[in-house]
């Protein structure tokens, strides 16, 4: 019987005492047609009430019945399909997001009281760190692993005819069409999501330094500028633990008035929980470096500044920077960890005390009972 119902049988006649087995893999189509595939192995169980109703029947309304099998003649809605935006730690930026998503339809109910099929629901993974803008205002915030946002609904399903069955109507030629889904015009903004976040005049060697102490790779060359987005650096200790470090774009004089791309960059160090100064010891007076990124964080956002933060005082391999270092020292009341990007000189001392700001991070966040970045 099975090898018969491979060769494709117009119609399918059983005896209502006995089990027939096999296998049948449905697959709608946006026509709403129904295509099937029968294999020739023993999964799938028809009771000896289903195989009466289907003595008579063609194979295709064998399957309709199959579908429908253990489900009450009643006419239901169907249930919403959702568009949501998800977090999902595996994504890191928004480049796969597309501008334009349209819902999955469901299909219309059919003939001997058959449902449609509900719409699926839709997901849209989203990095961590990522803002849900309308019309310019912030309306969800997806800054924890697994956080979701029901973006759009879709619309309840129609009313078929055996909705308005009644005792004087018995034959009702009344149904209602399902409702539109909702249309709704999103805008994403990421801001990016790390432990520690390099703040710097532009060519002070931000990036070379995150390519030395981490596995990113960001370009690298002798003119300001060369880092026009942010990225992230992780580095990885022996204990497993991950520590993520952000290179911020430079920061020029007036960037909290939006000067250049000031609030483009600046926006990125608002969610980075400690804070690392890059500083070129080669420059004259360093310590004015110190304080004018300072400022310009405070006018930015009125307590960025007195984050836990660490100096690093950038190319001593330099003659001028080995000058330069003990009046900085002087002139500031933070730890100074003077580093060389090129040589690697003294890395291994910066990534330790990072590990120790990383550490008392995650105490606090324990302590407030709140769940701890980690990558």
């Amino acid at each position: 019987m099975v090898g018969a119902l491979g060769l494709g049988l117009a119609r399918l006649v059983l005896p209502p005492v006995l089990f027939y087995f096999f296998k049948v893999t449905l697959r709608l189509s946006p026509a709403s047609t129904w295509h099937v595939a029968v294999q020739a192995t023993c999964v799938c169980i028809i009771s000896a009430d289903m195989c009466a109703a289907a003595a008579s029947s063609t194979l295709q309304d064998v399957l309709h019945e199959l579908c429908n099998l253990g489900q009450p003649k009643t006419t239901r809605k169907e249930e919403k399909p959702l568009r949501k935006e998800t977090v999902d730690g595996q994504v890191k930026s928004l480049s796969l997001v597309q501008p334009v998503y349209r819902g999955i339809d469901g299909v219309p109910g059919s003939s001997k009281n058959c449902f449609g099929c509900n719409g699926e629901n839709l997901y849209i993974k989203v990095p961590l760190g990522t803002l849900v803008k309308e019309n310019g205002n912030v309306v969800a915030d997806l800054s924890q692993p697994g956080d979701e946002y029901v973006a759009a609904l879709g619309g309840d399903g129609g009313k078929g005819n055996r909705f308005f069955l009644t005792n004087e109507n018995r034959a009702p030629v009344t149904a209602t069409m399902g409702q539109e889904g909702q249309e709704r015009t999103l805008q994403l903004e990421l801001k990016t999501m790390a432990h520690a976040g390099m703040v710097g005049f532009p060519n002070a060697g931000k990036s070379s330094l995150l390519r030395t102490i981490s596995n990113a790779r960001p370009a690298v060359a002798s003119y300001p500028f060369t880092t026009l987005n942010p990225h992230v650096g992780i580095i990885q200790y022996q204990d497993y633990e991950q520590l993520a470090v952000a290179d911020i774009p430079g920061i020029i004089q007036g960037a909290h008035q939006n000067r250049g791309l000031g609030f483009a960059f600046l926006r990125h160090i608002e969610r980075c929980r400690f804070l690392l100064y890059v500083l070129d010891l080669s420059a004259a007076e360093p310590w004015t470096q110190f304080q004018d990124l300072k400022y310009e964080l405070e006018a930015y956002e009125e307590g960025l500044s007195r984050r836990p933060c660490l100096i690093v005082g950038n190319k001593i391999d330099l003659l001028q920077s080995r000058v330069n270092l003990p009046l900085l020292r002087e002139r500031v009341g933070e730890k100074v960890i003077a580093v060389s990007a090129l040589t690697g000189h003294n890395v291994e001392e910066l990534i330790l005390y990072l590990r120790e700001l990383y550490d008392s991070c995650i105490d606090t966040d324990l302590s407030k009972l709140q769940k701890p970045l980690r990558w």
